[in-house]
């Protein structure tokens, strides 16, 4: 952690993957979000290559054994409207959230399941109505991905905002920030941080039936 930047670090099948998040001078829109280079991620990578990353490394050692790597722009947002005609989309078609939060494919899998339920939903409808012959209309797809979306939208704003919280907290963007991570953070254990991360995952969606209609 650091002023305006931060990094996530994991392991997994016997390698080291790794974030680094450095926060933009400016927010940028539609066009104006920058294409970066070969050169810009050089040139960013050395600005960091002093960083301490635990009592033995610092970055450069990390940035100079990488197997690959690559500088892209962050997108955040979200979606006013998440389907067309017979077309929707989920996951980060819909809502970008930060990586730091680890829940942008968790919100995807929400979103699956909330589309199958009202999905579902209707063709058991059709079926009380004698209607089990009767493909869906377009009206039908309509309203099932408005339900969907009118179900989800609130949920993913929230994942959407917490994950930005994170980010400005770890990147030491308010006062209170610095203080936290040094006398704070260290003293969490495991349980009692991820607890403070819940409020925004205790209300999920659950496959309603596993069984055709």
């Amino acid at each position: 952690m650091g002023k305006n930047y931060s990094y996530i670090i994991g392991s997994g099948t016997g390698k080291i993957y790794w974030f680094l998040s450095v926060k933009n001078s400016e927010t940028t829109y539609g066009k104006g979000v920058p294409r970066y280079t070969v050169e810009d991620e050089q040139r960013l990578a050395e600005q960091h290559f002093k960083d301490r990353l635990d009592e033995h490394d610092i970055f450069e050692d990390m940035y100079r054994n990488r197997i690959k790597s690559r500088l892209t722009p962050l997108h955040e947002y979200q979606w006013k409207r998440w389907y067309f005609g017979r077309i929707m989309t989920i996951g980060d078609a819909s809502h970008k959230i930060h990586p730091i939060s680890g829940n942008g494919g968790a919100a995807a899998i929400e979103d699956a399941a909330t589309l199958v339920n009202e999905l579902y939903g209707k063709l058991i409808l059709q079926r009380k109505l004698g209607q089990v012959s009767q493909h869906l209309s377009t009206e039908d797809f309509q309203d099932i991905f408005a339900k969907m979306q009118s179900t989800q939208e609130d949920r993913s704003k929230q994942l959407l905002e917490q994950s930005t919280k994170i980010q400005q907290g770890d990147a030491m963007e308010s006062r209170f920030a610095p203080l936290a991570v040094k006398y704070i953070l260290p003293h969490l254990t495991g349980e009692t941080f991820f607890s403070l991360c819940r409020s925004a995952k205790s209300s999920f969606t659950l496959f309603s039936s596993s069984d055709g209609p």
